[in-house]
């Protein structure tokens, strides 16, 4: 934002807030919770998925 931008919000008024955005793999989220959220539920979903592979190689060995 330069000064000429800064001016005007002054006269008119306008303020501007910096939000937080939380990241998690290729995924964005406004609240950290959403993204804790998901983020356990997927390291589940991967730890479940790992121990069912190894399941099936053992089935077949």
């Amino acid at each position: 934002m330069n000064n000429t931008e800064k001016t005007r919000m002054k006269k008119l008024g306008i303020t501007c807030s910096t939000q937080s955005t939380y990241h998690y793999k290729n995924y964005r989220y406004n609240k950290l919770s959403d993204a804790i959220n998901y983020a356990k539920t997927d390291s589940k979903r991967e730890l479940e998925t790992s121990e069912l592979e190894t399941a099936i190689v053992s089935h077949n060995s």
